[in-house]
């Protein structure tokens, strides 16, 4: 019987602890996808700043008459980039959608959950803007400064939508890295 009762309880302690290692999830795997979104977010968040830092020059420099800069060469760049960067778009948000298939993991699901809330809103904002250069663009290779500001303060309501897409897009990422820090993931 002592024998019976022995076997049983070491039975269940094993049971025990191998739902105590179980309790952890997919820790591992969660910090291996979040750590190949964070890479490939920093990829495609690189280019948006650089596309963002070209098209702010070249259209401000248009609105002063300086037309130099929007060259069919710079247009078609900023073409492709805008395209790569929809498809980049997609591959992060599919990096951090595969976290929520993991169990065990809440902070990382929360934290992929905010990080694709800033991969949509980053590429609606990208979306709008490229709405939004597609139409001024003959404009600007025209190269009528007044044709070019007229068309800005005509289209201020969109002009100031995208603004507001690309401010959502920066709050989203800024919820995101909060909770990575305060969950201290990735550590």
């Amino acid at each position: 019987m002592r024998k019976l009762l022995v076997v049983v309880l070491v039975a269940m302690m094993a049971t025990g602890a191998i739902v105590a290692v179980g309790c952890g999830g997919d820790t591992s795997q969660a910090k291996q996808y979040m750590q190949e979104g964070d890479k490939a977010w920093k990829d495609a968040k690189k280019q948006l700043d650089e596309l963002n830092t070209m098209l702010t020059t070249s259209i401000g420099q248009a609105q002063q008459g300086n037309f130099s800069s929007l060259n069919a060469e710079t247009m078609a760049k900023a073409g492709e980039t805008v395209a790569k960067l929809i498809t980049d778009l997609q591959t992060v948000k599919a990096d951090y959608v595969k976290i929520k298939t993991l169990k065990g993991v809440e902070d990382y699901v929360l934290y992929a959950d905010a990080m694709v809330k800033a991969v949509e809103a980053n590429g609606a904002a990208l979306q709008a803007g490229n709405k939004l250069l597609a139409a001024i663009l003959p404009l600007l290779a025209a190269g009528d400064a007044q044709k070019v500001t007229a068309w800005m303060q005509a289209n201020m309501a969109e002009l100031l939508g995208a603004q507001k897409t690309a401010e959502a897009a920066t709050a989203a990422l800024e919820a995101a890295a909060k909770i990575k820090a305060e969950k201290k993931l990735g550590q």
